[in-house]
């Protein structure tokens, strides 16, 4: 916290409260913006000597703030800041976030009502159109990274803008970005085969969509082996779309609707 203290721009901006995480990259602090008296979150990038890795990492910190810096719905984390410090290092000011993300919810609560479900995606898929609309291609969508406003809320935020892509006309991806167990077949073929073929377009967020909504209402993911793990079976799931909505009771209480539209986006 040093490094923030001893910036300027900070000290007149923000008052600096508690570490809330820390990580191999980046360490998030809690402060106080002084001209409105609103808490917020400040990500610092950890310094580290240049190398190529380091490289990357600063390149997307920085493409995830220019991303940001264009969405405006109010179901996307909403960027306030951006910048370096004194000793270099980038910085990126949030709205402060005092709930817990849907992964961690489900943990203590379980499979979500359909109710429940419907709403939370309604505000999912409302930040995603904004996001495809400016082309921006989010590329990890998973409970880790939709985050309930409160604790007692059902407001819901997209957060992790870290993989995300400005897309230029017809743009074809050649490289995977994502999380296995939610990530499309398109995606699964390059992250296992550096010779596939690349994919255009956004219905690999669309597809993570339908991961979600079954994760959400039944607990755990279409595609998983026993030990919710991705193995050579699994992949081959993700690239044939199998998948039931037969394993568990849980389903018996899923109307047909809910299970057509997984269905339409597992595609």
């Amino acid at each position: 916290m040093d490094a923030l203290r001893q910036d300027p721009h900070i000290q007149e901006k923000y008052e600096l409260d508690t570490m809330l995480a820390t990580g191999g990259q980046a360490h998030i602090y809690r402060a106080v913006q002084r001209d409105l008296e609103r808490p917020v979150a400040i990500k610092v990038l950890k310094s580290k000597p240049v190398d190529r890795i380091f490289d990357r990492t600063v390149a997307r910190f920085e493409r995830e703030a220019r991303l940001l810096a264009a969405l405006r719905d109010p179901h996307t984390i909403t960027l306030y800041d951006f910048g370096k410090l004194w000793n270099g290092a980038l910085f990126m000011v949030f709205e402060y976030i005092d709930g817990v993300s849907l992964k961690e919810f489900m943990g203590k609560e379980g499979p979500l009502a359909p109710h429940r479900v419907a709403k939370i995606m309604r505000q999912t898929l409302a930040s995603l159109q904004e996001a495809h609309a400016m082309e921006v291609l989010h590329r990890d969508i998973k409970p880790e990274n939709l985050l309930l406003a409160r604790p007692d809320s059902e407001v819901v935020k997209l957060a992790d803008f870290g993989s995300a892509l400005l897309l230029e006309e017809d743009q074809v991806i050649t490289d995977a970005a994502g999380t296995e167990l939610y990530i499309a077949p398109e995606v699964v073929r390059l992250l296992y085969d550096k010779r596939a073929p690349g994919y255009s377009g956004f219905a690999s967020d669309v597809w993570s969509c339908g991961v979600v909504i079954y994760v959400l209402l039944a607990g755990y993911p279409p595609f998983a082996n026993e030990e919710g793990k991705v193995d050579d079976s699994v992949i081959d799931d993700i690239l044939h779309a199998n998948y039931s909505f037969d394993d568990d009771e849980v389903w018996d209480q899923v109307s047909d609707a809910a299970k057509s539209l997984i269905s339409s986006l597992l595609q």
